[in-house]
């Protein structure tokens, strides 16, 4: 994946088309002159070795994208496009060639799902802006990547991960497609995403340090191939790297306090010191001072005495524990405690945080560490274990109270906010009509009227199947007419309306029967049925026509956040979504995977249909996918049997 560096793309092919590479997908990532345009333009003997695919999001996994790891997403994206007309798959970077005979390599590792190539790292020869025409022209003849190993060491405990890259086997990936990711460096299990990088490791450390091994022996390269890896061909080019993607310095000032993590920072961030140092640059001198200002980069060195430049990374490295090296954390720790204060977090509100579905996303966004400082508001006390609720800025309001949400909003302002507070159940709805129609609509309209104070505020709206009535045809399109049969899907309905009209930036997702975890109301269906054949009870089937198109809730909290940053992202303005499987189900179904997993028959009794019941729906994913990702819901069998485990395992 590219953007920006077509000049080096004729070097980077022909240099690897010598090497026995046979074509290239490149992945485009929107660069302002076209790779296609300029290989055309400049290079057409190329085109016919190369397939150029522009980067676009939508055809990425969303949970990457969530994780930050776009890169990942777009080499599986390669993998799924493009891994069945070829047998090797190796994942490089422009400043990243190949040199040796990669096809006999290869051929001697057919039994592997991956190999792993080390790095030989060039050192860069001094230039400081972008003035040079090839990698070449950009780097000294001296390998530097001796001098990341000290051979007393034990050469599995190094940050391998940052001195090599792996080449894939296609077939023999795509048949585990399913639980592996294509990593930059090796294979990601999907269980891992949101692991530290170490952990994410597939193939085993042994294999990886025999490589190494072998790789930097003192009497040369013992491979057949080399991976030349140009660190960064300029202090400019570096810059410009760090403004794009690095971590900024700061981010990780409270890991100077642990000297186990300081090799995380040093590797971040040692190439710029190494510049300097080893081309006796002057972090001072006006031209590199004007470029550190032209690309936003904090230089670390601001907090040293400019005229006794001394304490270099390398140095802090060899000696954590020496004067200086606490004296430099002391002041990281200070400009980190400044930086806490101001620094500001997306400010996001969750009304109903008591309930079903508020419950489950407040601990998925805490648990999952999602960068929000969350507040939330319940008509009822905040119910939820004690660690995450001491995350979360909890008050106790009823929202039909137009004064006190006045009151509220006027002293909070959020980046955004999602409505969950309702009456849940038709049934309670349709017995205490004015009740639905104060809470269900009401308090809807005094929240979106303080939204009016805030126009750059989102709003996520929990909305309902219920507003279609039972639907013309199934399965049901988000556009198809709506005809609510119930006072519960009216309101929704009205709900739905006024959002629509009155705010700038929204997604309204219609839920369909939710069901999963110990927090949803025991009166619901799934929770009821579960419960009562657990303790040997008769079912009671009011009806018993219905088809129902079961959410498992894990997949309803991932679409609230996909939600949440497609909204803070600019991805998406204004939306409305169904969030569920596209499949119906009997409630015989249900009851019939119920007794095969306890492994007994319950007992069933059917009474008279209630008449404000929607008999049937089956809601039509394809917007969802289109929107969020072609994310599979999970099947009713699959998450119905979490559900009867975790009941189980707490009788």
């Amino acid at each position: 994946m590219i953007k920006n560096e077509n000049q080096y793309l004729h070097e980077h092919i022909v240099s690897d088309m010598e090497a026995g590479i046979d074509h290239f997908y490149i992945f485009d990532d929107k660069s302002d002159i076209s790779v296609e345009k300029f290989l055309s333009d400049n290079y057409p003997e190329l085109l016919q070795y190369c397939t150029i695919t522009v980067v676009n999001e939508e055809d990425l996994d969303r949970t990457l994208l969530e994780q930050e790891n776009k890169q990942v997403a777009v080499y599986n994206n390669c993998l799924k496009l493009y891994g069945n007309e070829t047998v090797w798959l190796s994942v490089t970077d422009t400043d990243e060639i190949w040199e040796g005979d990669v096809k006999s390599y290869l051929k001697e590792n057919e039994d592997k799902m991956a190999v792993f190539v080390p790095w030989t790292i060039h050192g860069a020869n001094g230039h400081i802006t972008i003035d040079y025409e090839t990698l070449k022209d950009a780097f000294s003849s001296d390998v530097i990547s001796l001098k990341d190993f000290d051979r007393n060491r034990n050469v599995s405990n190094m940050h391998l991960f940052y001195s090599g890259k792996s080449i894939y086997q296609c077939d023999k990936l795509l048949e585990a497609s399913d639980e592996f990711f294509i990593d930059v460096h090796a294979l990601i299990k999907r269980e891992n995403l949101g692991s530290p990088r170490d952990s994410k490791l597939f193939i085993s450390y042994n294999y990886w340090t025999k490589i190494a091994k072998e790789y930097y022996k003192e009497d040369g390269n013992k491979l057949n191939i080399i991976l030349h890896h140009y660190f960064f061909r300029s202090l400019e080019d570096f810059l410009i790297k760090k403004s794009r993607s690095y971590t900024h310095l700061l981010n990780l000032s409270g890991t100077m306090d642990n000297g186990e993590s300081i090799q995380k920072w040093e590797s971040n961030w040692a190439g710029l010191d190494n510049y300097f140092d080893i081309n006796n640059i002057k972090p001072y001198d006006p031209i590199v001072v004007d470029l550190l200002k032209k690309y936003n980069v904090e230089y670390v060195s601001k907090l040293r005495n400019p005229a006794n430049y001394t304490l270099s990374v390398s140095e802090l490295m060899r000696d954590p524990n020496s004067s200086k090296a606490k004296q430099f954390r002391r002041v990281f720790k200070s400009l980190k405690d400044q930086q806490n204060q101001t620094e500001k977090l997306p400010k996001i509100l969750i009304t109903g945080i008591s309930g079903f579905i508020g419950r489950s996303l407040a601990k998925s966004l805490i648990n999952q560490k999602y960068p929000f400082e969350i507040y939330g508001i319940d008509i009822n006390p905040l119910d939820i274990e004690k660690e995450i609720a001491e995350k979360i800025n909890f008050t106790q309001l009823d929202l039909r109270d137009n004064s006190a949400v006045k009151t509220y909003f006027s002293s909070n302002r959020f980046d955004g906010v999602i409505h969950l507070a309702a009456i849940s159940r038709v049934a309670v709805a349709e017995l205490e009509k004015e009740v639905c129609i104060e809470t269900n609509l009401q308090a809807t309209k005094n929240i979106v009227n303080q939204l009016s104070y805030t126009p750059n505020t989102w709003l996520i709206y929990a909305s309902s199947r219920k507003v279609y009535g039972e639907p013309e045809n199934l399965p049901v399109k988000e556009s198809d007419p709506k005809h609510p049969i119930n006072i519960y899907g009216e309101c929704k309905l009205q709900s739905e309306q006024y959002i629509q009209q009155n705010v700038n930036k929204y997604i309204i997702f219609r839920f369909s029967n939710v069901y999963g975890n110990e927090y949803d109301l025991k009166e619901r269906v799934i929770p009821n049925f579960v419960e009562k054949a657990i303790n040997d009870e008769p079912l009671i089937i009011e009806g018993g026509d219905q088809v129902i198109d079961f959410t498992y809730i894990n997949d309803v909290v991932f679409s609230i956040i996909s939600g949440i940053n497609g909204l803070n992202w600019g991805n998406i303005n204004k939306d409305i979504i169904h969030l569920s499987p596209g499949v119906g189900n009997s409630l015989q179904t249900v009851i019939d995977i119920i007794e095969e997993y306890l492994g007994k028959k319950v007992n069933v009794q059917v009474t008279n249909k209630r008449d404000y019941d929607v008999v049937k729906f089956i809601g039509d994913p394809e917007h969802r996918k289109q929107i969020l990702g072609e994310r599979e819901f999970k099947s009713l069998k699959d998450g119905l049997g979490n559900y009867l485990k975790d009941c189980i395992s707490k009788v």
